[in-house]
Parts: C-alpha cells; sequence; structure tokens
C-alpha cells in the first residue's frame, strides 16, 4: 500500500481519485498512441524488460529505447506514457511502472 500511496498522492485531489489510479494499476489502461507513434511505441513496448519492475526499471528502459530510436525528451516520454497509462498526466513512471499488473505490448 505504501509504495501506491508514494506513487499517486501528488495525483490525488479528491480522495475517489485513488480509485482511479487504482484501477489503472490493477487492471491497465487502453493505450493512446497517435498514428505517427505507433511503429515507435511498438518497437520500445517490445524492448520493456519482463517483470517483476522496480523502480530503476523506467530509467532504464527509456534509456535503452532513446538508445535504439534516437528520440528523447518529450518525443520519448510522452508517447511511453500514453500508450502504458492511457494519459499525458500522473505520478513519476519510475515509481508507477511498478505498480502497473496490466500492460498491453501491442
Amino acid at each position: 500500500a505504501e509504495p501506491f500511496w508514494n506513487a499517486t498522492r501528488e495525483n490525488i485531489t479528491v480522495l475517489s481519485d485513488l480509485q482511479g489510479w487504482w484501477k489503472l494499476c490493477r487492471d491497465g489502461a487502453d493505450p493512446v498512441v497517435a498514428d505517427e507513434d505507433a511503429d515507435f511505441v511498438a518497437q520500445a513496448l517490445a524492448m520493456l524488460p519482463e517483470k517483476p519492475w522496480d523502480s530503476g526499471t523506467w530509467g532504464e528502459w527509456t534509456k535503452a529505447v532513446k538508445a535504439d530510436s534516437g528520440r528523447k525528451g518529450r518525443g520519448l516520454f510522452m508517447p511511453l506514457r500514453k500508450a502504458l497509462t492511457g494519459m499525458d498526466h500522473g505520478p513519476d513512471m519510475s515509481h508507477l511502472l511498478p505498480l502497473l499488473q496490466a500492460v498491453q505490448r501491442g
């Protein structure tokens, strides 16, 4: 419970917000992938290590994806966040990724 709270607390305005974050972590999200990012996201998700994930997984994974794709900054991180969470905002992905129980890999 503590890792979940630590990851999500800055993104909770009202108590009912917890339910949405819990559902995301438990059930996963409907990926949001722009047409121009589809190939990039598919390639990146293929590079996502197998579970278990920890707080270092996001950084290690995005570093490998950056080296492979040449993308950086928002062009690297935002499509991955949206593919994993269905949102363009939210908790720090290094804290959220280890909590995600269901990730669609394509």
